[in-house]
This record gives structure tokens, sequence and C-alpha cells, in this order.
């Protein structure tokens, strides 16, 4: 971005120049609109004029342009004060010897009188143009930090909005080692109780695999994408399953849903702790659903399963500990939706429930 411009861009910094263009034409225009028809000799009267926006525009720029950065942004603010103290004592004696001899000397004595008295050069004259010439310096002051503060706003949303880039990429790259682990461990659980099975599993779970590669790094997947996977994910953890547990799935039919959009592997994680925590020896039921409400744009998204008997340290009652898998979902939640979403996950009586509600494109 250019060191000078207040806003970024091309498109911006020409607007930039628009304004500043704009400004000082109306500035130096100023008496052409309100000049009388009948003075004798209008390039004097305007030339008598002229001096003053010069000096405002010469002092303006130089603050603008040298004296703010080369001393005040660099901490050197007395000197900053000195050197602009001398440029407008400068500027006022121009003022002055310009009203009072200099005008004359360039262009002659005029050869009518005024109807007007001449601009006093006294005192009052000196000091109501060094009251000017400071309120120039200050409007320049506060034009230069505006742009310094928009800059470095803009430099700040742009490396937030790089940083989260940056984390969520690397949360969704945690969800392969994690999915992988998790699996795996169904699949070594499995080994023991039914050889075949484990081999089916272990053949079920490169195409999992391969769903999970292709998938994690893109923006959005179709809904029916997603249902079919966790539908394959559920389909490999029931083997495992004992005749104690009892599945219940509810998702909609895959292609009423083709053309809703949600950010891939988003409820895999739900699904994994509800395996991984509602499987035990005594009668328990494992409950999985989804609808999509179309008038309202909303999927919402409910995972129940049994809490383990020791309450799990991962499942805390606080529900400030809820597993990796959890925690690395609330922080993409965060990142991909902020506050249009709702997730919740906790203890409810004798049972774990996860709900997730966000909107669909």
């Amino acid at each position: 971005m250019n060191e000078w411009s207040v806003l970024p861009g091309r498109r911006y910094r020409n607007v930039e120049i628009a304004i500043h263009i704009g400004v000082w034409l109306l500035f130096f225009s100023w008496p052409l609109a309100f000049a009388h028809t009948d003075i004798p000799d209008f390039s004097r009267f305007y030339m008598r004029y002229l001096i003053s926006p010069l000096l405002c525009l010469c002092l303006f720029y130089l603050n603008y342009f040298f004296l703010i950065r080369r001393y005040l942004f660099a901490g050197k603010l007395v000197r900053y004060f000195l050197v602009n103290l001398l440029c407008i004592g400068a500027a006022v004696l121009l003022m002055h010897f310009w009203h009072k001899d200099l005008m004359d000397l360039i262009f002659g004595k005029p050869d009518y009188i005024p109807r007007r008295k001449p601009v006093p050069v006294g005192w009052f004259f000196i000091l109501s143009n060094f009251v000017r010439f400071v309120l120039v310096v200050g409007f320049s002051l506060a034009v230069r930090f505006v742009g310094r503060w928009y800059r470095m706003e803009m430099d700040r949303q742009a490396f937030e909005k790089e940083r989260n880039v940056m984390e969520l990429n690397n949360l969704r790259k945690q969800l392969h080692p994690h999915f992988l682990f998790n699996t795996l461990n169904n699949i070594y659980a499995l080994i023991s109780i039914d050889p075949e099975k484990a081999k089916t599993a272990v053949h079920d779970l490169s195409g999992l695999l391969r769903y999970v590669l292709k998938k994690s790094d893109m923006d959005t997947v179709p809904l029916s994408e997603e249902l079919h996977f966790m539908n394959n994910y559920i389909a490999l953890m029931s083997l495992r399953l004992s005749s104690n547990t009892e599945l219940r799935i509810d998702f909609p039919d895959e292609d009423s849903v083709r053309n809703c959009m949600v950010p891939p592997l988003l409820y895999i994680n739900m699904v994994e702790n509800a395996f991984k925590y509602g499987v035990s020896t005594g009668r328990t039921s494992i409950c999985i659903s989804l609808r999509v409400e179309k008038e309202n744009r909303m999927i919402r998204f409910r995972c129940q399963n049994p809490l383990p008997r020791d309450d799990g340290r991962e499942m805390l009652k606080d529900g400030e500990h809820t597993g990796v898998g959890l925690q690395n979902l609330r922080k993409r939640l965060h990142y991909i939706y902020g506050d249009d979403c709702r997730f919740e996950a906790g203890p409810r009586g004798t049972m774990y429930v996860a709900e997730l509600d966000v909107p669909f494109q």
C-alpha cells in the first residue's frame, strides 16, 4: 500500500487524490464566485487573495508528506513543534510583506481607489494569519493521523483474517489424525471380537479416508455427501456394537438435500464421541438425527448417547472439557459462522447430548 495513501488499493487512492484536488480547487476558486463584477483590476484582486491559499497548501503538504513522518512519528515532538513554529512564522511574515510592499513592488500601485479599506497589516492581521496557519497545520495533522490509524486498522484486520485462516487450516489438518486414531481404535477392538469383520472394516476405512483427504480442504461440500460419509462411518462403527446397544438414525434422503452446502466433516466429531463413549455393557441407545428446515435455511443436528459410568474425564458436567474433537469443532464454528450458529454439548441427566444448528448455503 502506498506510504502516503489513507485508503488501500489503487481505486481508493484515486478517490483520495480526487478529494484533495477538489478541496483545493474550491479553496482557490472561492473569490471567483463572490467577486464583484465592477472590480477594475480583477487580476490584482485575485493575486491579493491567492497568497493565503498558496501558503496554506504549502504548510499542509509540508506537514502531510514530510514533517509529521520525519519528526512526529519518530518521537521528536519538540523538534516537530519548533520547525512548524518557524514555518508558520515565515508564512505570516510573507503574508505581511506581500500585502504591505510586495504587491505594489510586483504589480505597481493601483490606479484606482478601492471601495473597501485595504487589509490591515498590523498586529491583528499578523495574529489572525498565525491562527489560520496553525489551524491548517492541525488539520494536516488530523488527516495524517486518521490515515495512519485507518492503515493500521486495515493491516490489523488483514492480519487477523490471515491468522484465522491459518488456524482454521490447522484445525482442518487435525481432523485427519483425530479421525484416523478413533477409527483405528474401534477396528483394533473389533479384531479380538470378529477378525472377519475387522478385515471388512479396514477395507471400508480406506473409502472413508479417501473422502477425508479429498474433501477436508474444501470450504463447503454438498450436505448429501456429508450424509453419505456419515452413513458409511456409522455402518463401520456398528460392526462392533452388541445387541445391547440400540442405534437410531434419522437422516433425510440424500437426494433431497443435494443443493444444501455445508463445511466438510462438520458432524463427524459428535458422531465419533457417541460411539467412543456411548457403548457400554448395559442396555444403551445412540440416537443421531439431522433435519433441514428450508423455510428457515437451517440444518439442525442432534446426537445423543449415554454418559459413561465414571462420567469420563473428557465429559465433565461443567461442559468445559469435552475432548479434543469437540474443542476443535467449537473453534471451527467460531471462525466459519461466528454468532450465526448454535452449538451445545453436555450432560442432560444420564445422557450426553450434542446439538448443532447452522445456516446452509
